[in-house]
């Protein structure tokens, strides 16, 4: 895959989710009941999770099918990791969370609220593995431009 599609595509995804997640998010819980706003940003993350899933999946097959795949690649992988355990697992658990009563919403001791911290950190995990790949890719790039040039 080109360099410049592969970052291109990275910072697709990294906008997406800046802007979901920092942008959106605020406002809509600034100006809507936390319970509505909480269900559109239910949505809005579910519909980011799989276009995350989507473009870390399309990033890593052209890098599998250009035969190219090295070390750094490993930071892509763990970032698809992180999104699907976020979108399969650690959503729907938060949403069962939420339709239980308070007092019975907890599982492994967290309720909606800790288990909210631990997809945010999923989510940084994400996150931080995309700009080291991004960090890697372009280190690596400059250098196989410098070694042409010599």
């Amino acid at each position: 895959m080109p360099f410049i599609l592969q970052q291109q595509l990275a910072a697709a995804w990294l906008t997406l989710n800046w802007v979901i997640g920092y942008g959106v998010a605020p406002v809509l819980f600034s100006h809507l009941d936390a319970e509505v706003a909480g269900e559109i940003m239910a949505v809005l993350l579910s519909t980011t999770y799989w276009l995350d899933g989507a473009i870390l999946g399309l990033m890593g097959g052209m890098i599998c099918l250009s035969g190219k795949w090295t070390r750094r690649e490993g930071w892509l992988l763990l970032a698809f990791v992180a999104v699907v355990l976020n979108l399969a697992w650690l959503s729907p658990l938060m949403a069962e969370l939420k339709q239980l009563p308070l007092a019975d919403a907890k599982l492994l001791s967290m309720g909606f609220s800790a288990w909210h911290g631990v997809s945010q950190l999923v989510f940084l995990v994400a996150w931080v593995a995309i700009l080291l790949w991004m960090f890697f890719s372009i280190r690596a790039y400059q250098t196989g431009l410098s070694t042409l040039h010599k």
